[in-house]
């Protein structure tokens, strides 16, 4: 096995152990047009994205020893695992994550592991453990993601990818595993982050256009800030996801906020209520929740991005819209079809 963690071409070779550098990508294309006709008519109605196919496998070293074999799509796209839609970055995201680039290989590898999740049947035979045996069955599909997950962030370590990029990354692909497998929860956690990007937002308004509205005291305050930090401390010392200790730390923050914050702190008309530390108190028994209920890391960052990518996702959106307007303007017009070929100059015959 490597010393360390790396991509290798498979087969690997029995004279060299440590395995050679993986061939360059092989990949084929799929127009959505082309997609829509190989794939059964209930699918072909919701396919959206073009797809790729993998044309040359290859292996991946894992940092504790364990082999994981990507392998190539050798059936038609409409069968299980037989396909790849790249890094699955939505469009508004493009700006910041692209689907395809250093990352590509980790993004098949973590594509390939999601589909074992779903389809254990798909699990390459030369996977091994550690010690060189094939990886064990009886996991659950859960724990076979989260498994995924970690590897698409190591392996983006592997690629060279920096560290804010691959934990955007993975903190991206948490949410999807969220989604598949526990739906509320995820809903539970966009909502923090919501939230969070709001109040984000909204202290930065505030910061940039000079003094707080009265009813917005507490984002100036001392106090508010100090929850804030508190929870980021917090949120990172936790390891342990025990109800036991995060609802005693979350009730002890509060009570801190409150307390620091003093009866007069706010200028707030109900200053009594204290709104800074409330808020800062709320969003830390919200977090320290969501955080047992998910995943604390998850949390912590993507309420740190939160007030980064919402302004990125609301410009790229209304650019979007505003270069669609014409082709919108068209379609409604009844001048557009979707199944209008795409036609571009034409030349004239040579002269």
């Amino acid at each position: 096995m490597l010393a360390r963690m790396s991509f290798v071409a498979h087969p690997r070779d029995p004279d060299n152990p440590a395995g050679v550098p993986p061939a360059p990508l092989e990949l084929a294309f799929f127009s959505v047009r082309e997609v829509k006709e190989r794939l059964p008519p209930d699918r072909a109605r919701r396919a959206r994205l073009p797809l790729w196919q993998l044309r040359q496998p290859y292996g991946y070293v894992a940092k504790d020893g364990r082999y994981f074999v990507v392998p190539a799509h050798t059936s038609s796209i409409d069968a299980p695992g037989q396909s790849t839609d790249l890094t699955s970055v939505p469009g508004f995201l493009w700006g910041i994550l692209g689907p395809y680039g250093q990352h590509l290989r980790s993004a098949l590898l973590h594509d390939h592991r999601c589909e074992v999740a779903k389809h254990p049947c798909l699990a390459h035979p030369e996977d091994r453990d550690a010690a060189g045996r094939p990886v064990p069955p009886g996991r659950t599909p859960v724990q076979i993601r989260a498994e995924a997950d970690d590897l698409f962030r190591e392996a983006l370590r592997c690629e060279g990818v920096g560290p804010a990029r691959r934990w955007i990354f993975w903190a991206g692909v948490s949410f999807g595993r969220f989604f598949n497998y526990s739906k509320w929860l995820a809903i539970e956690l966009v909502a923090l982050v919501f939230a969070v990007a709001i109040v984000g937002l909204h202290a930065l308004t505030v910061a940039l256009g000079g003094g707080p509205p009265r009813l917005d005291g507490w984002l100036s305050d001392w106090p508010f800030w100090l929850a804030v930090l508190g929870l980021v401390v917090l949120m990172a010392v936790l390891k342990r996801r025990a109800l036991i200790i995060t609802v005693p730390a979350s009730l002890v923050a509060i009570v801190a906020c409150l307390a620091g914050a003093g009866p007069g702190a706010s200028p707030a008309p109900l200053h009594s209520l204290n709104w800074h530390a409330a808020v800062a108190g709320g969003l830390l028994l919200a977090a320290l929740a969501v955080g047992v209920l998910t995943d604390v890391r998850v949390a912590l960052i993507a309420m740190v991005l939160a007030p980064l990518l919402l302004p990125v996702v609301l410009l790229t959106t209304l650019a979007q819209i505003t270069l669609a307007l014409p082709d919108l303007i068209r379609w409604a017009a009844g001048g557009y079809r979707d199944d209008e070929p795409v036609v571009g100059p034409t030349l004239g015959p040579p002269k």
